[in-house]
């Protein structure tokens, strides 16, 4: 005790300050536990509002979700008030960043809310339409209402934009790196912020465009003026670059935001209509057209090209040609292929078609439109696709009588199939294609950036429907050389199943690889080099170098051990102006009517791999 009451004496002046410090440390912990505390009380209340939100969303109810809104408005505002409990610390360093972050967080919250608030509550033309309301709307109906009351939603939305982009410079002055990485629930904040805020601020970039798209929309659904378009089935087990094989038609026809009845038929009705013949492109009359002496294209190969608005351009013009007392006009061309006709039945279930007392699931769809097609009503040339049109207008039925508010996840489903090229649309209405292709529905081939790009267009030529037992996989590889950026690509084709005799034959393909435009092909192997004629050709197509070619895909044989296996190995050179740096991007076209690619791309020794069912970009 004397040695300790001797420091003291000696060093009086730094215990003093120590001393200080440490009584200052623990005020500040007992002012902080006390503050929590006290603030407890009100998260915890927050946090059971946003929970009651989530339940009346569900249950629709619109005037709940305003009041669940205004409630957590409310205690957002106690919040605040609690907070400045904690002014102190915003002039200690370090702790000061930590109350910052609140204060952005907390008026961001309170921006976003009382914006949600109005924009609700300015919503009742839509309550009903998106399941709100209290009457049972059917899906066809809410259609009209959505496109109707689009304008109106518009100018709620204007209307809250300055608070709206107030709450973006919150959120977007918040200093994630001082947001606890902890987890609530199973989900870690840092990172869940993160995510939360990129999010937000796509959603606050795409608002601006809601006014300028409104009356495009109304436009393009009928509004004033009643709108048809040309509806296309693809078969996508004979892949065409386009979709696959186009195998029936209909028409979309939409009057003030209302869908009519869809009826299809048999595109050989229209191909069989005398009209004057479109001249076709050498490599239709190589692979497709077998008469070369009078080359005939027909509309249900004129999905030639992998850019969608290219093929409907080609189309109209076919259509075009056809006397117009044996067809109605049209105002553009929907493409579908029987991948989103299987995902729609994931979405409502299996649907019975009574006429052939027949229950198809998402499994079977494909399967069964081809054997009734081909097997049962294959005597009836002229209407042997009988079986598509009530098989259609059944989900058709089935989607308009979705229970109330599945419009909205329906749309969602919609979007994603665009993304993969399922569904895709052309108008001939040049502000509504510009939305159809800002929003990603057009099925427009990428234009060319700074990244690397490989993208394939199959064509399965005269080969029945080899495509249901077909896989395909790609490798590559890049490298930079004193010639150059050197690049292998190896495409590889797997048929998995032996033949039958009916859908399952040695697939003929008519295969184009597209490369940045300027690469030099320095090898191609693995492709029949002869069909009808040379098959190798390079040339340049919508901004890229094309390496055309033709292979044969055998079929597996159990009692000769051939495996089924056909690769196409090409090597080449970047064009001279691409670099290879440190970093390396690769970006990858995805074939509309391919379900999905195994990719591995190889740079500096490390491999990356992604199984593509849409464009997809691989980074190093």
């Amino acid at each position: 005790m004397r040695n300790v009451r001797v420091f003291i004496k000696k060093h009086k002046k730094a215990t003093s300050i120590i001393l200080a410090i440490l009584v200052f440390i623990v005020a500040i912990v007992i002012y902080a536990i006390i503050g929590v505390f006290h603030i407890k009380s009100t998260v915890n209340a927050i946090q059971a509002d946003m929970t009651q939100i989530k339940v009346d969303q569900n249950s629709k109810s619109l005037p709940k979700l305003v009041g669940d809104l205004k409630q957590v408005n409310s205690q957002l505002n106690e919040l605040e008030n609690e907070k400045n409990y904690f002014f102190p610390l915003q002039v200690i360093p370090f702790l000061n960043i930590y109350y910052a972050n609140a204060g952005y967080a907390i008026n961001g919250a309170k921006l976003l809310d009382g914006a949600f608030i109005n924009i609700i509550q300015s919503s009742v033309p839509l309550a009903d339409a998106l399941g709100y309301g209290a009457q049972q709307e059917n899906t066809q109906g809410k259609i009209g209402i959505i496109v109707n009351a689009l304008p109106a939603i518009a100018d709620s939305v204007n209307g809250q934009m300055e608070s709206l982009q107030e709450a973006q410079k919150n959120f977007n002055a918040i200093n994630p790196s001082y947001i606890p990485n902890v987890s609530v629930k199973g989900t870690k904040l840092q990172p869940a912020f993160i995510q939360y805020r990129s999010g937000y601020n796509d959603f606050i970039a795409l608002l601006p465009k809601l006014t300028s798209i409104s009356s495009t929309l109304e436009s393009a659904f009928g509004s004033p003026t009643p709108k048809n378009y040309l509806l296309l089935l693809e078969n996508d087990k004979e892949l065409r670059p386009g979709g696959g094989f186009i195998t029936a038609y209909g028409y979309l026809n939409f009057n003030k935001g209302n869908l009519g009845k869809i009826a299809t038929n048999n595109i050989y009705y229209l191909d069989g209509i005398d009209h004057p013949n479109v001249k076709p492109p050498v490599q239709i009359q190589q692979y497709i057209i077998q008469d070369s002496s009078s080359p005939i294209w027909y509309m249900r190969d004129a999905n030639y090209s992998p850019d969608i608005p290219t093929d409907a351009k080609v189309i109209e013009q076919m259509y075009s040609t056809i006397p117009s007392s044996k067809v109605p006009p049209i105002d553009g061309v929907v493409f579908i292929n029987t991948q989103l006709v299987a995902s729609i039945l994931n979405v409502t279930g299996p649907i019975y078609v009574s006429e052939y007392k027949q229950t198809v699931s998402s499994s079977t769809a494909s399967y069964l439109m081809e054997y009734y097609a081909e097997k049962v009503d294959v005597n009836n040339p002229t209407n042997n696709k009988k079986f598509i049109n009530y098989f259609l207008s059944d989900i058709e039925s089935k989607i308009f009588s979705l229970n109330k508010g599945d419009l909205v996840n329906f749309m969602q489903f919609l979007i994603e199939q665009s993304q993969q090229r399922n569904v895709m649309a052309y108008a001939n209405d040049s502000s509504v294609e510009s939305v159809i292709n800002t929003y990603n529905f057009g099925g427009a081939f990428p234009k060319p950036n700074s990244n690397d790009f490989i993208g394939i267009a199959d064509a399965n030529v005269l080969s029945g429907k080899s495509d249901f037992y077909i896989h395909r996989s790609i490798t590559q590889s890049v490298k930079a050389t004193s010639k150059g950026v050197l690049e292998t690509v190896n495409i590889t084709f797997i048929n998995d199943h032996v033949g039958d005799g009916w859908l399952n034959h040695n697939c003929k393909t008519w295969l184009r690889v597209y490369v940045p435009q300027g690469s030099k092909l320095l090898s191609m192997t693995g492709d029949d080099q002869y069909y009808n004629g040379p098959t190798r050709r390079v040339y340049d197509e919508l901004g890229y170098t094309v390496f055309d070619t033709h292979l044969t895909v055998p079929l597996k044989n159990t009692l000769t051990g051939q495996n089924g296996v056909v690769t196409l190995a090409l090597s080449y050179y970047l064009p001279p102006s691409f670099k290879l740096e440190n970093h390396y991007s690769l970006s990858l076209f995805k074939q509309s009517g391919i379900a999905d690619i195994s990719v591995a791309s190889t740079f500096n020794g490390n491999t990356q791999k992604a199984d593509m069912i849409k464009d997809t970009t691989i980074s190093f």
